[in-house]
């Protein structure tokens, strides 16, 4: 049976991953938060992190160059793969994302989720994750195996209840841009 996730190694270059950690670090960054009962909120329990201030791709020029170009590829390689979708005229890749720092133990995505949380956007299909860094903690699915963090790896995978997730137990330095692929309206 297949997972549905898709694993693109070496998507984004060492020096791709340099220069996102570097806009990070000199950009404006905020408290992470989530969606709970149709607004974003701060909830550490769920969610603590630190994450890029504004994520929207026409805000922050440079993760446009080098995410857009990878998504589109390998969305190409996931739809091939899969078989699934149809015409991308009808759906695409988010402006919004989040950009996000986890750095201590006590630090994640802690919550269990999909992306169809109640108050959340309705009409993501997928998500995706770029893992900026070599952490030493992946994304842990409830019925698929671990995904490790590995540099410029690139996950692809449905949003639905199917695909449950969250952040494995984090130990170190974590960076991470995670964003999705939504219907068009």
């Amino acid at each position: 049976m297949k997972s549905y996730i898709g694993i693109y190694d070496d998507a984004l270059s060492e020096d791709d991953c340099s220069k996102l950690i570097s806009y990070f670090c000199s950009n404006p960054t905020t408290v992470g938060r989530v969606w709970s009962n149709g607004q974003v909120v701060v909830l550490p329990n769920h969610k603590k992190s630190t994450e890029l201030d504004r994520c929207f791709y026409d805000k922050h020029p440079i993760i446009n160059e080098i995410c857009y170009s990878a998504l589109k590829k390998y969305t190409s390689q996931y739809v091939d793969e899969y078989n699934v979708l149809g015409s991308y005229n009808v759906w695409g890749v988010d402006n919004s994302f989040t950009f996000k720092k986890f750095d201590g133990e006590d630090e994640g995505y802690k919550a269990w989720h999909t992306e169809h949380q109640p108050g959340a956007p309705s009409s993501r299909i997928l998500v995706y994750n770029f893992y900026i860094n070599d952490a030493q903690s992946g994304t842990e699915f409830k019925y698929y195996p671990t995904v490790e963090a590995k540099r410029g790896r690139l996950v692809i995978w449905p949003s639905s209840w199917t695909h449950y997730h969250r952040s494995e137990p984090n130990r170190g330095l974590k960076y991470i841009i995670s964003g999705w692929y939504s219907f068009k309206t």
